[in-house]
C-alpha cells in the first residue's frame, strides 16, 4: 500500500518449489529463498525493482568444526524439519535438524534455526545444542557469500538513534565500505 510516506508494510507470499526443494518468502520488492536441501539456508537474495539476479555467490550458512572431529555444517542436512507460521504480516520459518559433514555423517549436534521474515528485514536466530563434553574447535554462525560488486554496506545500530513521532523511522545509518576492489585486493571474488 502506497501512502504519503512512501510503502506501508505488506504481507509476504510463501512459494514452496517441490522440484528443486526451496521455499521462497516474497512481497513485490524483494524475494528470499531458503533451500530444504541445506538445512534451512537462505541460498536467495533477490531485488525486483532492481537487477533480479541472486546477490549471493553461495549459501548462508554455518559450521561447527569438532576437536578431532572434522568440520559439520546445516548445509549438508537435506533432512530438515520445516515449520511455517503465519503472524500477521509476518512469516515464521523453524527448520530443526542436525548438522553433518560434507558424507552426511552427522555430528550428534542438533540445530533450531529460525528465520522471522518481517517488512523489509529478516531476524535471524540460530540455536545449536552440544552434548555434554563436546570440544568445539571453531563455531561459525553465519557466513555470507556475497556478489563482488556488493562492496559498501549500511545498518542501524541496535539502540534508537534519535527520536520521530513516525513509528517508520529507521533512525540514523551508518555506512562503510567492506573492502576496495581492485588491483591488489587481498579478498577473492568468486
Amino acid at each position: 500500500m502506497a501512502t504519503a510516506y512512501g510503502v506501508y508494510p505488506e504481507e509476504h507470499e510463501v512459494v514452496e518449489n517441490h522440484e528443486e526443494r526451496t521455499l521462497t518468502v516474497r512481497n513485490r520488492f524483494y524475494s528470499i529463498t531458503h533451500s530444504l536441501n541445506h538445512g534451512g539456508a537462505i541460498v536467495g537474495v533477490r531485488y525486483h525493482k532492481g537487477s533480479d539476479r541472486n546477490l549471493l555467490l553461495d549459501a548462508c550458512t554455518g559450521e561447527v568444526a569438532l576437536a578431532g572431529s572434522g568440520v559439520f555444517s546445516e548445509r549438508h542436512d537435506s533432512q530438515t524439519k520445516l515449520t511455517v507460521e503465519r503472524r500477521g504480516l509476518e512469516v515464521q520459518l523453524t527448520f530443526e535438524g542436525r548438522l553433518r559433514d560434507a558424507e552426511g555423517r552427522d555430528c550428534g549436534v542438533d540445530y533450531v534455526h529460525t528465520y522471522l521474515h518481517r517488512w523489509g528485514h529478516v531476524r535471524v536466530d540460530k540455536r545449536f545444542s552440544f552434548k555434554p563434553g563436546t570440544r568445539v574447535s571453531r563455531l561459525c554462525l553465519h557466513s555470507w557469500l556475497l556478489q563482488p560488486e556488493l562492496c559498501h554496506y549500511g545498518f542501524r545500530p541496535g539502540a534508537p538513534a534519535e527520536v520521530a513521532t513516525w513509528t517508520g523511522a529507521f533512525g540514523v545509518c551508518q555506512w562503510g565500505r567492506r573492502f576496495e576492489l581492485g588491483p591488489g585486493n587481498p579478498i577473492s571474488a568468486a
